[in-house]
Formats: structure tokens, C-alpha cells, sequence
């Protein structure tokens, strides 16, 4: 479906990565230099604006354990997001996902190097990852029994609207369908 003017519905309008760092693998000094020179250091584009916070967890959400949750949030300790605005209003530039991912790759190898697993958090959902990525991030060891949970209360699939959504069984048909539309 398009605008009124033509333009598309779903046109990107920002596109967004994040991170979550854990208190049994947290952050290194080496890591943070990492992060801050390949990200706000290197971000040199005048068609996207950029924008990034580093937020630390307290509380009960760093002292519960993943499989207390439907999303591996144990253990909590940073949240690390990194995205990027388009200046102009009409479209997000054609390489400015691959741009924004290149700025962080740096970081994220930093980490597998180390040891430590790339986790996710949900509200911040990188929409380029494959769905496979996608469950290994945000749900990690949770994502079979999410799977069990979703082929009990939405078999249909009434509830899988994107192609990162956890399927329903059988359903693969629909992720494609949405693959394909996007």
C-alpha cells in the first residue's frame, strides 16, 4: 500500500542495532575502546544522523535468571544501542544499514573473540538479522519452549507478523510470505 503521495508505507526511516552485556562477561576496557572508535568515532555521513547510548541495568532485572523469562534478560548488566536517523525526509539511504552494521561488526567480533555470547534485547531488535540470529539473541536457550508455547496458544498464527516473529508450526509458509514482502 502506498501514500496518498506515492511514496511507500514501509520505507525505512531509521534503522537501529543493540547489544546486551552481561554481568558474567562484562565489558572490558579494550571492548569499550572498540565500541566508541568504530561507532561514534568513525560515524562520518551528513545524510543520516546518528545516535547511541550505553545504559546500565540495576535491579531485579540483572538477578533473574533467562529461563525465568520468555527473553534471555539474565544476568543483565549493559545495554548498548546504536541507530541511525535519515536527514532527508524522503527515504533512509540505500547503504545505510550496511554502513550502521559496518560500524559495529568491529564490536561485536570483539566480543565473540572473547567468549561472549551476542545477546539482544527485544524493544531495540536489529529488523536485519535473520530469524535464526534473531532467536539465538533475544531468546537464546528459551526459544524451543517458546516455540511449545506458541504452537499451543496460536497454532494459526495469528500472532507472527514479520519475519522475525517465532513461528507457528507449519507455518513457515507465512515468514516467507512476509520475507517475500518485504
Amino acid at each position: 500500500m502506498d501514500r496518498p503521495d506515492g511514496g511507500d508505507l514501509n520505507a525505512l526511516a531509521f534503522y537501529l542495532q543493540s547489544l546486551v552485556i552481561t554481568t558474567d562477561h562484562p565489558l572490558t576496557v579494550d571492548q569499550a575502546r572498540v565500541l566508541f572508535s568504530n561507532t561514534t568515532s568513525k560515524f562520518f555521513r551528513d545524510d543520516m544522523t546518528k545516535m547511541g547510548y550505553i545504559d546500565l541495568w540495576t535491579g531485579v532485572s540483572r538477578d533473574i535468571a533467562d529461563e525465568d523469562t520468555g527473553y534471555s534478560h539474565g544476568k543483565n548488566l549493559w545495554l548498548i544501542r546504536w541507530d541511525a536517523d535519515f536527514v532527508n525526509s524522503d527515504n533512509f539511504p540505500a547503504d545505510g544499514v550496511a554502513y550502521m552494521k559496518g560500524l559495529m561488526l568491529p564490536f561485536e567480533q570483539a566480543l565473540i573473540d572473547a567468549g561472549v555470547p551476542l545477546c539482544g534485547f527485544v524493544n531495540y531488535a536489529d529488523t536485519e538479522l535473520p530469524q535464526d540470529e534473531v532467536a539465538s539473541r533475544l531468546y537464546g536457550e528459551n526459544y524451543d519452549r517458546l516455540k511449545r508455547i506458541k504452537a499451543e496458544v496460536d497454532p494459526g498464527g495469528l500472532f507472527t507478523n514479520n519475519p522475525q516473529a517465532i513461528p507457528a508450526p507449519g507455518r513457515r509458509d507465512v515468514i516467507k510470505d512476509l520475507e517475500r514482502a518485504d
